[in-house]
């Protein structure tokens, strides 16, 4: 919490360094962040995520502004999918519909 009066708090949350991993086969990478958990639908790509709880009184209301900070692009970058199981990544099964490499986008 960076800021809290009568009606409003502001928080602030800041996210660890993105670590980038060759895998054992190289044709992908494992993405991490320190504490994070990862996406987990089978052959869309295993992503670090983050959540967090806040209360809200029973008569609070609440509004919710998300402002990025710094973004870092990395090119040839390809994240590991995420398999069912270990022989499903033995043989590097992955659903290539579901994989979409293109140019990076800047966040409004």
């Amino acid at each position: 919490m960076i800021a809290q009066n009568s009606g409003i708090i502001t928080l602030q949350l800041q996210v660890p360094e993105l670590q980038i991993e060759n895998t054992g086969t190289g044709e992908f990478k494992a993405l991490n962040m320190d504490d994070a958990g990862f996406t987990a639908e089978t052959g869309y790509p295993e992503l670090p995520v983050f959540s967090t709880w806040i209360a809200i009184p029973p008569k609070g209301d609440i509004e919710v502004k998300v402002t990025s900070g710094d973004y870092i692009i990395k090119k040839g970058v390809v994240p590991k999918p995420v398999y069912i199981n270990e022989n499903q990544e033995a043989t590097l099964e992955y659903n290539l519909s579901l994989i979409h490499i293109s140019e990076p986008t800047r966040p409004y």
